[in-house]
């Protein structure tokens, strides 16, 4: 597939067409209509959890279970890959490096769609010259979620989903603070395919990456060879955070209090610092998806 996706809600286009300053004008407003929550212990520990659980391979996500490609026949495995990445031209191959390769989150964000639209096929591998960084945004909705940076030399844990246009756009829905583009020339080895996947289409936050002093930090969570950025678990991200948007002494547990039950105020009063402590987005590899295409 060289082309883009054909999306047509009118909403998610209008998302894509926004500058920057316009989304975070936006994102505020959508953050000032949630109000005031009250944080739990179990809200907290699912913010602590992400990227989630997830298996070392490629695996199959049904309505009833989650199966592992290593444990199927081989001939009904290479009919299962056959089928999504070579028989349909429709399918939408976007890379995920987050909560959408987990299949337990996967199968929660496709649960509300007809028959036929449920099942999806998690391809696992390892995407060369880029590692998985954290996006600076604050954790009003649970977690500082993840993004793409680009690392040269290190090869980073991902992977593919080989999606319906009606998938893809459920998944874009979910992605609320995050542009759609393409990544081209690339190297994607996965563990079920003979080929490399050159092309992918991927969600890139807006918020840049978050750094630690002064350079992007990577997802302890999610494996990589020959990383060279600090890598750092959730906890440990947000209490980096935390010392940089509430104070020195502030823990995990005080930023994601703060950000989840007040969002609009703390955007308002933290968002600067976060955006101080970030850096955008680049490389060759990367074009945005055009609001016409």
């Amino acid at each position: 597939m060289d082309d883009w996706p054909n999306i047509t809600e009118p909403m998610l286009r209008e998302r894509q067409a926004m500058t920057d300053e316009e989304f975070f004008e936006y994102l505020a407003g959508l953050l000032e209509a949630v109000g005031t929550r009250e944080l739990d212990d179990e809200h907290y520990e699912r913010a602590i959890g992400y990227p989630w659980e997830r298996p070392p391979g490629s695996c199959l996500v049904t309505d009833e279970a989650v199966v592992n490609l290593s444990d199927m026949d081989a001939d009904v495995r290479e009919e299962l890959v056959q089928r999504y990445v070579d028989e349909s031209d429709d399918r939408v191959p976007l890379l995920t490096y987050g909560a959408n390769g987990s299949p337990e989150r996967l199968s929660l964000k496709l649960a509300h769609l007809p028959a036929g639209e449920r099942e999806a096929l998690i391809l696992a591998g390892y995407l060369e010259d880029f590692d998985v960084g954290v996006a600076a945004q604050g954790p009003w909705f649970s977690s500082m979620p993840a993004t793409l940076i680009p690392s040269a030399g290190t090869a980073v844990r991902v992977a593919a989903l080989f999606l319906t246009p009606v998938q893809f756009t459920a998944l874009w829905w979910t992605e609320l603070s995050y542009r759609v583009g393409a990544l081209t020339g690339i190297r994607l080895t996965t563990d079920a395919t003979e080929a490399p996947i050159e092309r992918v289409i991927v969600f890139i936050a807006r918020f840049g990456a978050f750094c630690v002093d002064g350079a992007p930090v990577a997802m302890a969570a999610i494996d990589a060879r020959n990383r060279y950025s600090s890598a750092l678990t959730q906890t440990q991200i947000l209490e980096a955070a935390a010392r940089l948007s509430i104070g020195e002494d502030a823990s995990a547990r005080d930023l994601i209090k703060a950000a989840f039950e007040n969002p609009a105020a703390f955007m308002a009063d933290r968002f600067d610092r976060f955006r101080a402590a970030s850096v955008p987005f680049e490389s060759n590899h990367w074009a945005e998806m055009p609001v016409d295409s």
